[in-house]
């Protein structure tokens, strides 16, 4: 059965069971994945998700139900699991009636559908190739991939509300493996875009495999307090690591560092951050959240202000405000939950080379981990295993490991004195994160 036949069947039936307040979620995407390993195909895949879910309010309570098949069998279906489930359902939520307009975008490009599965299998292997010819001591190549994802979403509720939208992007991504005597480092680069031909497989194995050669004959350090320059792709996973105590779901269950912080000063004055879900480079560009609610830039920060949480309808409405068009669901399976579009601290002026020559003695940190376990969203404290190079005077002198960064994400924030112009946008998950280079103050450094 077509889609639209579907839905008209399934809010017919729906009206004659009693039921006029209904919502259409559908959902669909696509993922292929390849992985070279030794000039061969290690991995091939292609998989694709489908479905639809139901959300109805029911004597004043929302219910909830999905299918993966569009026939007459699943809408009787439907409506009967809808019914049971909002006799048990306690969340309170409500369907959006629409009426604002949505922004004119159009993230999604053809052009990944014409390449063929050859283009992108030579894409890897080409990719692999250049790492392990750039320096002898490239010993291997433990991981290269090439990812293409697809995703749309349709919304259609008995107030008349009919949106959808499409997008889709592509990566490829590497590791490197470079050795000298027993000393071994790895270190891992990647591309992300909507165009194909901009991947640049070399450029990408190059700069792996240099970082990794860079890093032979790394130390720890001596324990103390260093200034610190957070590297853009490393500020964008301690971001990531707290993107979430952004949300106001966290905040009213007093799960966030930010909790009774609206309105304060909570970071440096050059900081703002953005949540846009209209960003050119940003994967997760969307007119509408999962509630059709219209997406739209904002200021999450604003010049170290803390302006505003992230909202669906529910949060919003318990604290008397508008949703922020930030509702977000992971499936047609899946309960309404709150996430950024694409986050990212707003660039400044400065280049990565100019921070490091305003250090006497510091750290270029290049690599963090362990921060699932290392970061505690409700505190802000977080000790993080990290690795990068030490600033002499102003240059960079010598590949630094085995040394652990420890702090409160809220103190790191009101200690940055110099935001970098090099904003790079992270892999996208469920959000794509991103950030520009940031000099801190101070923090501390465990070493010898």
């Amino acid at each position: 059965m077509k889609f639209s036949d579907f839905q008209r069947e399934l809010f017919a039936e729906g009206r004659k069971n009693n039921i006029t307040n209904m919502e259409i979620f559908q959902n669909s995407s696509r993922s292929f994945k390849l992985r070279v390993f030794e000039g061969e195909i290690d991995h091939y895949s292609l998989s694709e998700d489908c479905g639809i879910s139901l959300r109805a309010s029911i004597d004043d309570k929302i219910g909830y139900s999905y299918s993966e098949k569009l026939d007459r069998e699943s809408i009787t279906l439907l409506l009967e699991n809808v019914q049971q489930n909002a006799e048990i359902n306690e969340e309170d939520e409500e369907i959006y009636p629409g009426g604002e307009e949505y922004q004119d975008i159009d993230p999604y490009t053809q052009e990944l559908n014409n390449v063929s599965p050859e283009e992108k299998i030579e894409t890897v292997k080409k990719m692999e190739k250049a790492a392990l010819e750039r320096d002898e001591r490239i010993k291997s190549v433990n991981y290269c991939l090439y990812n293409d994802l697809e995703f749309e979403e349709k919304l259609i509720n008995t107030y008349g509300l009919d949106c959808s939208f499409k997008n889709n992007a592509a990566y490829i991504y590497i590791s490197a493996v470079a050795q000298k005597g027993d000393q071994i480092k790895t270190a891992s680069e990647f591309a992300i875009s909507q165009k194909f031909k901009q991947l640049n497989p070399v450029q990408v194995a190059k700069k792996a495999a240099d970082e990794a050669l860079s890093m032979l004959g790394a130390t720890a350090i001596d324990s103390g307090k260093y200034p610190v320059i957070l590297r853009n792709d490393t500020a964008a996973d301690l971001l990531s690591a707290f993107s979430s105590t952004f949300s106001a779901y966290d905040v009213q269950k007093g799960l966030s560092l930010f909790a009774g912080k609206l309105g304060q000063k909570v970071a440096a004055e050059d900081i703002t951050l953005f949540d846009d879900p209209f960003l050119e480079q940003g994967f997760r560009l969307r007119p509408f959240d999962a509630e059709g609610v219209p997406a739209y830039k904002k200021e999450i920060i604003s010049e170290g202000s803390l302006k505003t949480f992230l909202h669906n309808l529910k949060t919003a409405r318990q604290e008397d405000t508008k949703s922020t068009g930030n509702a977000y669901r992971s499936s047609h399976k899946s309960y309404i939950d709150i996430a950024p579009t694409n986050m990212y601290f707003k660039p400044g002026t400065v280049s990565r080379k100019e921070m490091i020559s305003q250090i006497d003695r510091g750290l270029l940190i290049t690599d963090i981990q362990g921060l699932h376990a290392g970061a505690n969203s409700v505190s802000g404290d977080f000790s993080l295993s990290a690795a990068g190079y030490f600033i002499d005077k102003g240059e960079i002198t010598e590949p630094v490991e085995q040394i652990t960064i420890a702090g409160n994400f809220l103190e790191m924030l009101q200690k940055i004195t110099v935001v970098g112009k090099d904003l790079r946008m992270s892999i996208p998950g469920s959000s794509h994160i991103g950030a520009p280079s940031l000099m801190i103050e101070e923090m501390n450094v465990a070493g010898n």
